[in-house]
């Protein structure tokens, strides 16, 4: 039996349930998501594609359109068979998490409910099976859909391919509402790039089969504000697309941005005290004195503020030329920088110092025989928070929050403003260090590997300065000296006469 599609039956329904959640302590739907919700339901098309800032909303607001729709939507299935609602997802834990909001909700509903695996049955007359499935085609077929939700759509990535596979996806996902006419999809995500399908289907717009929203973090969730996003978020490139929903262009020129004119010290930093820990960070390079590539370093503090604070301070950088055999380019760091930079040091057998991985287990052991003690930094993974584009990304908000600070160095400046960010269909960033005659910026990849150990450090404090004794100051401690000295003298000759003369003060 065909379901009679009633949308302003359903969207009632939906406010009461709202209402029951709230009395619960659950927030409010928002008013941009209830005219969003409206507008859709009400306009008869079958997808829905959401373009909206970070914590705006888009999870909470989607169950509740969801477990509405189990409830009280216009669908029907025969019998022996069970109605699918999927959510689609990079990958289950993200999906999880809306089963996890699904259940909350059915429990302050009291609908009856079966919770098993990736699954929650709904019981009663209306068979509902929420389930969650990963972002591939396998995951997506061989069930009934009476609605259907992608989230996150613009950040997918095949584990296969590394490319965002959500064309396909949604192209395989589709014929499972084919029987169901009023059954909808809802893409929805938080912008990325300008290249994927997500993006695609909402630049093309409102038309016959579609229609599309566009909102800011602050817009769809008002208990969050623009000034507090941009607080959570000084980095202006980053800031429009995540909070503010615009995307950005698939290769940045110049990743750094307003970061490396934030950062740069306008004042020599004062004297290197005794006391401050200093950090030495390199980027090894051994292939001889024709090839492009250099052998980078730097020198690097973190150091405590009056206000508390910290600041992380690029003391010394630079980048040579491998014109050295790997253990003599291991001396010049020991000589040239540790020694340099410390020269009160000089004594200790070993200094310490941080390399990437590239040519850093190679040399270790020449390091050692050199003075140095290399602790070789893996950082290639780019989703692990240790990894090279996390620390690219932890050290350009250090710079724009003016947590770090780098030397008016032209050679440095100029390296940093050549570094480009280029995003994949798949939603992953990639940061590319262009290759020149002059190097492949080596003083860069040092300074981020550097500074973003530095970061995690505690800061440290220069020792007390030993005070400056005046001339009465040394006079009045040599007559003590003496006295003292004329004292001891009395006590070896005669005890029991310094004694009687001690206790009858003479």
């Amino acid at each position: 039996m065909k379901a009679k599609h009633d949308p302003s039956g359903f969207l009632a329904r939906l406010a009461v349930m709202d209402r029951a959640l709230v009395a619960a302590g659950w927030p409010p739907t928002s008013p941009w998501w209830r005219a969003q919700i409206e507008r859709f339901f009400r306009s008869g098309r079958r997808r829905w594609v959401l373009r909206v800032g970070r914590r705006g909303g888009k999870s909470s607001t989607l169950c509740r359109v969801a477990v509405a729709w189990a409830l009280w939507g216009s669908w029907s299935v025969p019998p022996g068979d069970t109605a699918v609602i999927p959510f689609v997802s990079i990958d289950r834990g993200e999906a999880s998490a809306r089963l996890h909001t699904i259940k909350e909700i059915l429990n302050v509903l009291g609908v009856a409910f079966d919770a098993r695996g990736e699954e929650i049955a709904m019981s009663g007359d209306r068979r509902v099976l929420f389930r969650v499935a990963t972002c591939s085609v396998s995951g997506t077929v061989g069930f009934t859909s009476v609605a259907c939700f992608a989230d996150e759509m613009a950040r997918w990535e095949s584990r296969d391919t590394a490319a965002n596979p959500a064309r396909e996806v949604m192209g395989s996902l589709r014929p499972t509402m084919a029987t169901q006419p009023h059954a909808f999809e809802v893409c929805s995500s938080s912008p990325w790039s300008e290249e994927d399908y997500h993006h695609e289907l909402f630049t093309a717009g409102d038309g016959e089969h579609q229609v599309t929203a566009h909102a800011a973090t602050w817009e769809a969730n008002p208990t969050l504000s623009e000034e507090t996003t941009r607080a959570l978020e000084p980095d202006q490139r980053v800031w429009l697309r995540e909070y503010a929903a615009i995307p950005g262009g698939t290769v940045t020129e110049s990743w750094f941005g307003s970061a490396v004119d934030a950062a740069i010290e306008k004042e020599p930093p004062p004297p290197l005290a005794r006391g401050i820990r200093v950090l030495y960070a390199i980027d090894p390079a051994f292939d001889g004195e024709s090839s492009p590539d250099r052998f980078g370093w730097a020198c690097l503090t973190s150091e405590a503020r009056n206000d508390n604070g910290r600041i992380t301070r690029v003391r010394g950088i630079g980048a040579w030329k491998p014109d050295r055999t790997p253990f003599e380019m291991a001396r010049r760091v020991r000589s040239e920088v540790c020694d340099t930079f410390e020269p009160d040091q000089k004594g200790r057998e070993l200094a310490h110092v941080y390399s990437d991985q590239y040519e850093g287990h190679s040399w270790t052991e020449l390091a050692r025989q050199a003075g140095l003690i290399v602790e070789v930094v893996p950082w290639t993974g780019a989703a692990n928070d240790n990894g090279r584009t996390a620390r690219f990304k932890s050290v350009r908000t250090a710079m724009l929050n003016g947590d770090l600070t780098i030397p008016n160095d032209p050679d440095l400046i100029r390296e940093l403003r050549s570094v480009r960010g280029v995003l994949a269909p798949s939603g992953v960033e990639r940061i590319e260090l262009p290759r020149t005659a002059s190097g492949h910026c080596d003083r860069v990849a040092s300074l981020v590997l550097g500074a973003s150990i530095a970061l995690s450090w505690s800061p440290s404090t220069a020792e007390p300065a030993k005070p400056v004794l005046t001339r009465e100051d040394r006079w009045r401690l040599a007559a003590i000296r003496e006295i003292g000295e004329k004292r001891r003298r009395e006590w070896q000759r005669s005890p029991v006469a310094a004694m009687r003369k001690a206790v009858n003060g003479r």
